[in-house]
C-alpha cells in the first residue's frame, strides 16, 4: 500500500493478509518437514529455498498461458488426480491465488482495442466467488486456494512428526513404520509383563565368564513369581531399577545376525535399590554408555527387559522420561543463561514449580556472599 502497487491498492486489505499468512505458515511447516528428513537446519533451509524458487518460478511461468495448472476447461490441463496432488505443493497454491486476485486487481490489455481494461478491483465477495478469474473454469475460489495453503501446512506438520518418529537420528529411538495404527500408541493396551512372569519361562543358564556375584545378581533379577526375590525385585519402594537379560546389538543388517555385528550389551542383569547410589564401572567399550542410553530411551534394546519405577523403558519411555533426570558428562547448559534462568527453563519443561529450587539457590548465594566466595556483582549477574 505504501508503494502504491496496484495489486495491493485494488484489493481488499483482508485478502492479502489471509493469503500471505497462509503462505508463511505453509513455508515454515515445509521447512520443518525438510528438517525431519535432512536432520540439519542449514541444509534444510537451503533445500527449501531451492524447492521454493523452482516451484514458484514454475507457477509463474504457467500463468503466462491462458490456463493454469488447476484449470478444468483446457485440453492440456492435468487430470483431476494430478491437480489434487499438485495442490499439496504450497508454492503452486500461492501462485494460483495470486493469479486469481490479479485477474481483477491488475490492468490487462484488451485483445481488440489494445488498451487496458477497466480495473474492477478485488473485493471481499470476490474472495469466495468461483468465477474470480473472469469466468475461467478453475478448480476453486481464492478462498479455497488460500485454505489449501493452511491444509498443506497441517499435512506437512503431520508428515514431519511421522518421519521424525520413524527415521533414526543421533538421539532417541525410532518407532516402527506402522506405529500410528497400533493400540500401544493410543494408550489402549498395557505393556507386556516381564518375561519371567510367564509359566513357560525358564531361567537361562549363566554365562561362563560370570563370577559368583554376577550369577547371584542374575538369579535375583530373573526369579520366578512366588519367590521372595521376585517380590523384592518388583516392589518399586524397594527396587527402583530392574534390568533382566538386557542386550543391545548394533547390526549391519536390520534383520539378519552377522559375524561382524557389534554386541554392546550382552545379558546384563542388575537391580538398583531405591534411595541408593549405584556406580556402574567398566573398561572402555564395556557397554556403560549403551546401557544408560537404553534406560533413558535413546536406544531400543535388542533383547531383554528393563524397567524404572515399574515402567518399561521400551513400551513406556514417555512415562520414564517424566520421572527421570539425566546429567551427561559434558553439560548441556547455555552460557548466556544464569543459574536461575536454567532452573526456570527446566522446571517448565518438567512441568514443576521452580519456587523451592529458586529459594534454595537464593539462600546459597547469600551464604556465599557472606563467606566472601561471591561478589555482589556476580550475585546480581546470576539472578
Amino acid at each position: 500500500y505504501v508503494t502504491g502497487f496496484e495489486w495491493f491498492v485494488n484489493t481488499n486489505p483482508l485478502v492479502p493478509l489471509a493469503i500471505f499468512w497462509g503462505y508463511l505458515f505453509a513455508a515454515d511447516m515445509f521447512t520443518l518437514l525438510v528438517t525431519s528428513i535432512c536432520g540439519s537446519v542449514r541444509i534444510s533451509v537451503l533445500l527449501t529455498i531451492v524447492v521454493l524458487l523452482g516451484l514458484l518460478v514454475g507457477g509463474m511461468l504457467a500463468m503466462q498461458y491462458r490456463y493454469t495448472v488447476f484449470e478444468d476447461d483446457s485440453s492440456d490441463a492435468p487430470s483431476t488426480v494430478a491437480r489434487w496432488f499438485m495442490m499439496l505443493l504450497y508454492p503452486l497454491d500461492f501462485s494460483q491465488v495470486l493469479y486469481l486476485v490479479s485477474a481483477k486487481s491488475m490492468p490487462f490489455l484488451n485483445d481488440s482495442t489494445g488498451l487496458p481494461d477497466a480495473i474492477p478491483g478485488f473485493h471481499i465477495d470476490d474472495f469466495f466467488a468461483q468465477d474470480a478469474a473472469n469466468g475461467i473454469g478453475l478448480m476453486g475460489s481464492p478462498a479455497f486456494m488460500t485454505g489449501s495453503l493452511w491444509v498443506c501446512a497441517i499435512i506437512y506438520v503431520l508428515v514431519a512428526a511421522y518421519l521424525d518418529a520413524i527415521l533414526p537420528a543421533a538421539h532417541g529411538s525410532s518407532r516402527p513404520i506402522f506405529f500410528p495404527f497400533t493400540l500401544d500408541f493410543w494408550g489402549a493396551t498395557t505393556p507386556p509383563p516381564p518375561p519371567n512372569v510367564s509359566p513357560m519361562y525358564e531361567v537361562p543358564p549363566p554365562m561362563e565368564e560370570w563370577d559368583s556375584d554376577v550369577t547371584r545378581e542374575a538369579a535375583k533379577c530373573l526369579a520366578k513369581p512366588g519367590t521372595r526375590e521376585f517380590s523384592l525385585m518388583n516392589n518399586t519402594s524397594r527396587t527402583s531399577v530392574l534390568i533382566m537379560d538386557l542386550m543391545c546389538i548394533f547390526r549391519k543388517l536390520p534383520i539378519f545376525r552377522l559375524r561382524g555385528d557389534k554386541v554392546a550389551v550382552d545379558r546384563l542383569n542388575l537391580s538398583i535399590q531405591s534411595g541408593s547410589v549405584f556406580g556402574l564401572l567398566g573398561h572402555n567399550g564395556a557397554g556403560k554408555t549403551t546401557t544408560i542410553n537404553i534406560l533413558t530411551g535413546c536406544l531400543r534394546p535388542s533383547g531383554g527387559y528393563a524397567k524404572i519405577m515399574g515402567f518399561s523403558v521400551k513400551e513406556q519411555a514417555a512415562r520414564v522420561a517424566r520421572i527421570m533426570g539425566y546429567a551427561p558428562q559434558h553439560d548441556v547448559l547455555w552460557p548466556d543463561l544464569t543459574c536461575g534462568e536454567h532452573i526456570r527453563l527446566f522446571s517448565k519443561l518438567k512441568g514443576v514449580d521452580p519456587a523451592a529450587d529458586l529459594h534454595a539457590l537464593d539462600m546459597q548465594r547469600k551464604e556465599a556472599l557472606q563467606a566472601g566466595l561471591m561478589s555482589a556483582s556476580a550475585m546480581e549477574n546470576s539472578q
